[in-house]
């Protein structure tokens, strides 16, 4: 080992190694910048104004249809809420937002809002013969489920909402300011 070049191949391995590690380390901090930046993005938008009157409206009609279909305006006639939803269910499935920041957020809207909008949601897969509409939006409630579920130590069927629970999470919306 008293070759010149053996030692300089060694060291050259060696930077190779540490320059890849520091690399590593700097995108995963990147994309966790990212991912925050986004979140608070996500937030300011979902406490905003106009989002709070859509959520509010939305709210009720998803009450009126919960307690009469028949006579209840289409729930779906402004989809807004569902598609900041769905959105929301697409950026955490594809990573750019970690699931424990939207459970820690999110997770209250998107069960009460997927638990009251589900029929309607599949009257209209059903009537526009498209299974995917909505489908990021049914992964989350899924995905928030399951990390509601571990991280309290209950089934999923211990954390699911009972009507009841989505008829108050409704009122709640109806009444935002």
């Amino acid at each position: 080992m008293s070759d010149p070049n053996v030692w300089l191949a060694l060291g050259t391995w060696i930077l190779a190694i540490v320059t890849i590690v520091a690399v590593g380390r700097q995108v995963a901090a990147s994309k966790n910048a990212a991912q925050q930046t986004l979140f608070v993005q996500l937030t300011r938008e979902y406490q905003g104004s106009s989002m709070r009157l859509l959520r509010k409206n939305f709210a009720g009609w998803l009450h009126a249809y919960l307690l009469d279909v028949a006579r209840a305006p289409d729930p779906l006639a402004d989809e807004t809420v569902l598609e900041f939803l769905e959105n929301l269910g697409y950026l955490t499935r594809k990573d750019y937002l970690h699931i424990d920041f939207v459970w820690n957020y999110f997770s209250d809207t998107v069960i009460g809002f997927w638990n009251a909008a589900r029929n309607p949601i599949a009257q209209r897969r059903a009537d526009h013969s498209d299974p995917q509409l909505f489908s990021e939006l049914e992964w989350l409630y899924g995905e928030l489920l399951k990390f509601d579920a571990e991280r309290s130590r209950k089934t999923i069927a211990e954390v699911t909402w009972s009507p009841a629970k989505t008829k108050i999470f409704l009122v709640g919306e109806m009444n935002l300011l």
